[in-house]
């Protein structure tokens, strides 16, 4: 495969990334002053427990699911598979188990 550049775009290309990373570095900074990288870390050791816990019940289960869909798609709106679908299987195991909708919700 050739690729041709055009002229100039090996310079946008640096000049983009050096961008890219000052505005990473910035994030970071902020981050780390607000404790956001704390907040992140305990969430992933509290989400990954959570994962590895085997549900008891049908409510759990269903919990679990829920938390992956809300955690997980990039957007409310996603229509690429598997997400359309997935809300209604958390639906069926609310209304299999007769679980309350503030018990299981997939909003985000």
């Amino acid at each position: 495969m050739v690729v041709i550049l055009r002229s100039g775009t090996e310079e946008l290309r640096q000049r983009l990334h050096r961008e890219f990373e000052a505005h990473r570095r910035c994030w970071e900074m902020a981050a780390g002053a607000t404790g956001l990288g704390q907040v992140e870390d305990r969430w992933d050791a509290l989400t990954e427990t959570i994962w590895q816990a085997r549900a008891a019940s049908l409510a759990g289960a269903a919990a679990k699911l829920a938390m992956v869909l809300s955690a997980s798609q990039s957007r409310s709106d996603d229509d690429e598979f598997p997400w359309p679908p997935l809300p209604s299987v958390v639906a069926d195991l609310q209304r299999l188990g007769k679980l309350p909708d503030s018990m299981v919700s997939t909003s985000r």
